[in-house]
């Protein structure tokens, strides 16, 4: 029985690290579709921290400049 809960974990195991390993620049540039999700993922990043950049400005009492 421990072979199937070892074997389970070890499928999860290289499951997780299939999706935890970011690809390379060189490959990212190689492949359209990794090059578009790539480059959606960092610019919903960056939307995103816009609204929290402004709220932990208004907390702090500074008034956001947009210089």
């Amino acid at each position: 029985m421990s072979f199937g809960k070892s074997h389970a974990s070890r499928q999860h195991y290289q499951r997780q690290l299939q999706f935890e390993d970011s690809p390379s620049i060189g490959a990212v540039l190689r492949a359209p579709n990794l090059f578009v999700r790539e480059s959606l993922a960092g610019m919903v990043t960056a939307l995103a921290l816009i609204p929290e950049v402004i709220s932990f400005s208004f907390v702090s009492g500074s008034i956001p400049r947009w210089r």
